[in-house]
């Protein structure tokens, strides 16, 4: 070998060597604790639990009313638009009144002619009255004349002349008083009969007023205008829809309720309109009617709630998701992101602390087995494995292992997480 070729194979093999010795000679170096995991804590604290179901259901107004008009008629004028708020007896639309206007005059002038008649009646009665009672003055003149001079005749003091004579006064004061008593009882009869006409053209006078007033459509409660369905010009029939008045102050909300809860049905019971998106609650009421019967077909019992329509978000006939609260109830909640699923089993992680080898304490988190009831919103009913006052974490669960090192960022049980 030559020179050239020895000083590389020196070179590789000093390298070689090198390398050997300082792996030989380097310590094997101990490995630190795991860092610690910055989590959000929760102090465990009873809360309001509700035992509630949703339902689906549809609203009804409070008072709705179609308009319709009591006569035929072309409409004349429109006094309101779609949407418009009305009072009670406040005007919506005109028919033509020509035609029960001349109705109306025509009516007036027959109660004029019958009062008239009637008044000409009256007068011929009241006359004759006076005449009946003249008569009757004459004749008790002429039977009192009479029965003097028959005394006097018996006597021989007068002729049978004179007796003739006031016995024919007698007898002719009498026809007269009959007479007048006949014209009496006629006119009486006129009388009644000129009242009976009067009394008829004065009703036939109220039909016409009605039948005028029914002419313009005024509003039987206070609400909302529906839709107008006709314009000016249009002629409209007796039972033709015109447009509709809502009340949508206060809501009914109708329910089917199966009878399995029957007994838990009362009036009162809190009922919530919450979003079919959210579940937040848009309005809250209570049950207002529990119907006595159950459906045989359904099974179910109808009830009705009672909802103010807060800000008008609410409508006749929608369909809404409502929440029938049972009872409610002080629970342990925790939030459901602190809960992890293994092996059919629920866990948290519980705050605990530990010395470390240098006596150091240190928080760490056990994982511990939970009992699980129903869940409310984002947070579940603990039924057993937590006392109150526990801490447990609630975010980066998923970095965390059963005795791991922790570094707590808040502990509050009133604080708002950001979960």
């Amino acid at each position: 070998m030559s020179l050239m070729g020895i000083r590389p194979l020196k070179t590789a093999l000093s390298l070689t060597v090198a390398i050997v010795i300082g792996v030989g000679c380097s310590r094997p170096q101990t490995a630190g604790p795991p860092p610690a995991v910055p989590v959000k804590l929760l102090a465990i604290q009873p809360g309001s639990f509700q035992q509630d179901s949703d339902f689906v259901g549809v609203l009804e107004a409070q008072d709705r009313v179609d308009l319709k008009p009591e006569v035929d008629g072309r409409v004349t004028r429109i006094f309101v638009a779609p949407g418009d708020p009305v009072a009670l007896g406040q005007p919506i639309l005109q028919l033509n009144p020509d035609q029960a206007q001349a109705q109306l005059s025509g009516a007036q002038a027959g109660v004029g002619i019958a009062l008239s008649s009637r008044d000409a009646a009256a007068a011929q009665l009241e006359s004759a009255r006076a005449e009946q009672l003249q008569a009757k003055s004459d004749l008790r003149l002429a039977e009192t004349e009479f029965g003097r001079i028959q005394s006097l005749a018996s006597k021989g003091a007068l002729s049978e002349q004179d007796l003739d004579q006031a016995r024919n006064r007698v007898e002719v004061t009498t026809a007269r008083l009959q007479q007048i008593e006949e014209t009496i009882r006629a006119a009486e009869s006129r009388l009644t009969q000129a009242e009976a006409s009067l009394d008829q053209s004065q009703s036939q006078v109220a039909v016409s007023q009605e039948d005028l007033g029914f002419k313009q459509v005024n509003a039987p409660i206070s609400g909302i205008v529906g839709d107008v369905l006709i314009k000016v010009g249009d002629y409209v029939e007796q039972g033709d829809t015109l447009t509709s008045l809502t009340q949508n102050e206060f809501l009914f909300l109708r329910l089917q309720i199966p009878s399995t809860r029957s007994g838990q049905l009362q009036i009162g019971l809190p009922v919530e309109i919450v979003d079919s998106a959210t579940g937040v609650p848009l309005e809250t009421g209570s049950l207002s009617f529990v119907s006595p019967e159950v459906d045989a077909r359904a099974q179910s019992i109808l009830v009705k709630a009672r909802f103010p329509n807060t800000g008008d978000r609410l409508r006749e006939g929608q369909f809404v998701r409502a929440r029938v609260i049972w009872d409610t109830t002080t629970e342990i909640l925790i939030p459901t992101v602190a809960v992890t699923r293994v092996a059919g089993q629920n866990f948290v992680y519980v705050v605990d602390q530990t010395t470390s080898e240098d006596g150091q304490t240190m928080d760490i988190v056990t994982q511990r087995p939970v009992q699980l009831g129903g869940i409310q919103g984002n947070s579940y009913q603990v039924l057993g494995g937590l006392e109150p006052g526990e801490n447990i974490a609630v975010t980066n669960i998923l970095k965390l292992r059963d005795g791991a090192p922790i570094q707590p960022e808040t502990q509050s049980s009133n604080s708002r997480l950001e979960l």
